[in-house]
This record gives structure tokens, sequence and C-alpha cells, in this order.
């Protein structure tokens, strides 16, 4: 089995209310967040907030996928046994962002998780390449899906840059650090 390159999930919204935030200042978070020059509506706060959450849910099958993928004490069978399950949530999880996407929202939030939702396709069609990989125990194909799988993460973590950069642009740096720091989040993986 091949060890993952880059292990991550991508993050959540921070646009879920800090405790103490008003829903005023979660509707602006959230708003910056997607670089809407308006307050987004309750509805559209709420999609952006249940997005989130789903980003950061992914979190706990990937990094099972991997990590049980790289455990010598885990046989090959097990994992691949396994695997169908993981893949299951994941898909489910951005079948949920893709739905929160759907007609009426604001057009920010689309343009915003469109990509993640792209991307996270790609990864699922990348994490089945490599369970295929590991069924035909071909070191070259699981080499190669986990290449993409890595390409594809590093893409992500650019998209979330780029949301915690219209933050830091609004907010500042302490008040960004603080947002992260309130979703759970480390503003370190992100020069804060």
């Amino acid at each position: 089995m091949v060890a993952v390159l880059g292990v991550a999930a991508c993050t959540g919204s921070g646009a879920n209310e800090a405790q103490g935030a008003t829903p005023d200042s979660a509707a602006r978070l959230a708003s910056v967040m997607v670089g809407s020059s308006t307050v987004l509506s309750a509805d559209d706060v709420a999609a952006v907030n249940a997005i989130g959450l789903d980003l950061v849910t992914l979190e706990t099958p990937l990094r099972t996928w991997w990590s049980t993928l790289n455990d010598p004490d885990v046989a090959a069978s097990t994992w691949l046994a396994n695997a169908p399950v993981l893949l299951d949530a994941m898909r489910a999880t951005v079948d949920h962002v893709d739905q929160q996407l759907g007609a009426g929202r604001a057009p920010t939030i689309r343009d915003t998780y469109g990509p993640y939702v792209e991307h996270w396709r790609i990864i699922l069609r990348t994490l089945t390449s490599l369970r295929d990989a590991v069924a035909a125990d071909d070191l070259t194909d699981e080499q190669h899906a986990t290449a993409a799988y890595n390409d594809e993460i590093s893409t992500m973590r650019q998209l979330d840059r780029g949301r915690v950069a219209r933050v830091v642009d609004v907010y500042g740096h302490e008040e960004a650090a603080r947002a992260l720091k309130s979703q759970g989040l480390d503003p370190a993986a992100f020069g804060l």
C-alpha cells in the first residue's frame, strides 16, 4: 500500500455562529466568506453553515480511509471491505453540499462552493481508482491515484485560503483567526 503524501479535509465555512455572535454578525461573516457585496438572506446563511458542517464532516471518513489504508495492522482485505462504506459516506455528504447549492441560492454561494463539489467528485473517483488498484495489488496505479488525490486536496486548500483571505480583508488577521478558532480550526494552517 502507498503512504499518502498529504491527508487533509477541506475546512468548513467559517461562517457558523461563534458563541455569542449575533445573527447579524453571522450573516455578515457568511456574506464576506462567499464574497457577497450584500448581506445574505437567512436561508442563504443557513445553507453556508450547512455546507461548512458538511465540509468538516468529510474529514472523518477521509481520515479513516487513509489511516486504515496505511496501517500495517489492517489487512488489505479488511480495508477493501470497509472502503465502500467510507466512499458512500463521503458521496452522501458531497451530494448534500450539492443540494444546498440548488435553485434560489445566492450566486456567490454557488460560485464559492460549486468548485468544492466538483473537486470532491474528482476525489471520490480518485479514491475509487485507488480502491481498485489496491484490490488488483497494482502499486503503480496506487501511486497515480494518490498523486491525483493530493493534487485535488491542494486545489481545495487554495479555495480555503481564498475564503479566509476575504475574511482577513474585511475583518483583519485577529478577527479571522478568532473565527477560525471558533470553528475548531488552526489559524496557523492559513498563515494567521
